[in-house]
């Protein structure tokens, strides 16, 4: 025990010796690697990413996203030129982009559909403007989004007739019960329960909403446009610049052994 012990103390100092005599060259190496890191961060193709909320009760997000499939294909292809075509931009402002993808979440409770976000990957933050101009301008006057809200305008219509049509009967309900004697022991069980009126009530908010809905010309509202970005989401400086230094640390300790070693076979083992 006493032996390894002795061995352990000569080696950390023969460690540490290798250390101070050639420190300039582990220095260096540390220096390289982490600005080898930094600059590899630099060459690597920069990725930024924004995104859009799109607000329509027309057409779901799932919808939207087979649509922006439709770009991804011609990205994957390389056919910015069809894309420029497409969405009515700049070649150079396609080559640009990566990906597109929309979601859209549904309240659980109301099932009422949020609004639809729109994620894009691209390479220069300088497109930005034209994609906040394009994009909605495409969706707003594809033929298949268009035929899409036509049917949903006409199934507001006939909701908005029936709803009248609701409406006449239960104000008819409450003329006859108010002013039919006969009935009014009846009228008054049923005034004082306001179960008729406050089922007309909902009936004329119902109403309402879907009116204002139906007289909406736009067929998106942008809620928030593609913001503007200048820090990229791939790659990381930091990232690449801490892996450079961890990789220089580690260049530097198998060095150390290997001088280690080999000392130890020039002193006979």
């Amino acid at each position: 025990m006493a032996e390894d012990e002795i061995d352990l103390r000569k080696t950390l100092k023969s460690v540490i010796h290798h250390f101070k005599t050639k420190w300039i060259l582990f220095t260096g190496l540390l220096v390289v690697f982490t600005v080898g890191g930094f600059v590899l961060s630099t060459q690597i193709t920069q990725r930024y990413e924004t995104s859009m909320l799109l607000g329509t009760q027309h057409v779901g997000g799932a919808t939207i996203n087979r649509i922006l499939n439709q770009f991804n294909d011609m990205i994957d292809a390389g056919d910015f030129e069809a894309l420029s075509k497409t969405l009515n931009i700049e070649v150079n402002a396609a080559g640009q982009l990566i990906s597109f993808e929309a979601s859209q979440e549904i309240d659980a409770n109301s099932e009422e559909k949020k609004p639809i976000e729109i994620n894009v990957l691209f390479k220069d933050p300088s497109i930005i403007s034209e994609l906040n101009r394009a994009l909605p301008n495409y969706l707003e006057h594809m033929p298949y989004i268009q035929n899409r809200v036509s049917t949903s305008k006409e199934a507001q219509e006939r909701a908005v007739s029936g709803l009248k049509k609701d409406i006449v009967m239960l104000d008819s309900a409450k003329n006859l019960l108010i002013f039919d004697k006969s009935e009014l022991t009846k009228s008054i069980e049923v005034l004082e329960s306001g179960s008729l009126f406050e089922a007309s009530s909902n009936t004329y908010v119902f109403l309402f909403e879907v009116e204002k809905e139906l007289l909406r010309t736009d067929h998106f509202s942008v809620i928030t446009p593609f913001y503007q970005t200048r820090i990229p989401v791939f790659p990381k400086k930091s990232i690449f610049t801490a892996v450079g230094f961890v990789l220089g640390l580690v260049v530097c300790f198998l060095l150390l052994i290997g001088f280690e070693l080999k000392a130890y076979i020039n002193n006979g083992g």
